[in-house]
């Protein structure tokens, strides 16, 4: 069975009518960590058992809600004033990960603070931010990077000179497209990607999400592509390989 998480790769557009009142205040998307997705027409929702995240454009603050209640929920802002505009948000190793430019990625702890930047280089491409508990992944100008969560005390680590487009990783193995071959899937291992580079599948069409497990590797495609052995289009596709 494919994992929920992975149908939101191919399923990027779907609007679900039932969160658009809580979503109805939230600028840019909803997260918390390794949690089913669901997108509407206002951002992003990641369900977990415990909490949901969002950054409220009119407040200037993350904000909170709890999943479990039942009929209207509670939302509670969470201290620390954002003044920018937290256009992606997510959450890992107790912080709200949040970035609102293309060359900044900031840390808030989940229990209110100061917060914190992480990241300050050029090109930040917020399209492929991947957060693991501990790392967050990220293209930018020169390649494919990450910081060590929660405080990046290592600096900006690059993994591969090659700019990914959409990308996951579990902090073993990388895998991605490249904006100039969105339909190859590419693999490397994060210690030492530049020998271990190698192309795992090419498909007939645009590679436009990317997820994964300890046994399996999902990806999900749009664009006009055509199904295997056959001449008819089929515009969702949800593929997975063995890892």
């Amino acid at each position: 069975p494919v994992p929920p998480s992975i149908v939101e790769s191919a399923f990027r557009n779907l609007k679900i009518s039932s969160l658009i009142v809580l979503c109805s205040v939230a600028k840019g998307p909803m997260f918390a960590h390794d949690a089913v997705v669901v997108r509407t027409g206002y951002g992003e929702a990641i369900r977990t058992n415990s909490r949901v995240f969002w950054y409220d454009g009119s407040s200037k603050h993350i904000v909170t809600a709890p999943t479990s209640a039942t009929g209207t929920p509670q939302v509670a802002t969470i201290p620390g004033d954002v003044t920018a505009d937290g256009g992606w948000v997510g959450y890992s190793a107790g912080g709200i990960l949040f970035s609102d430019t293309m060359s900044t990625i900031d840390r808030l702890p989940a229990s209110g603070g100061l917060y914190q930047s992480l990241v300050s280089t050029d090109g930040v491409d917020s399209a492929t931010f991947w957060a693991t508990s501990t790392s967050l992944y990220f293209s930018g100008t020169t390649g494919t990077n990450f910081v060590a969560l929660p405080t990046a005390s290592t600096g900006l680590q690059l993994v591969t000179t090659s700019v990914a487009s959409v990308l996951w990783s579990d902090d073993v193995d990388l895998y991605w497209t490249t904006f100039s071959a969105t339909s190859t899937l590419l693999t490397c291992k994060i210690a030492s990607c530049a020998a271990t580079t190698k192309p795992l599948f090419t498909t007939n069409c645009y590679v436009n999400g990317i997820r994964g497990e300890p046994n399996a590797i999902y990806w999900g495609t749009a664009g006009g592509c055509i199904a295997p052995d056959s001449t008819n289009l089929d515009n969702l596709q949800i593929w997975k390989l063995a890892r």
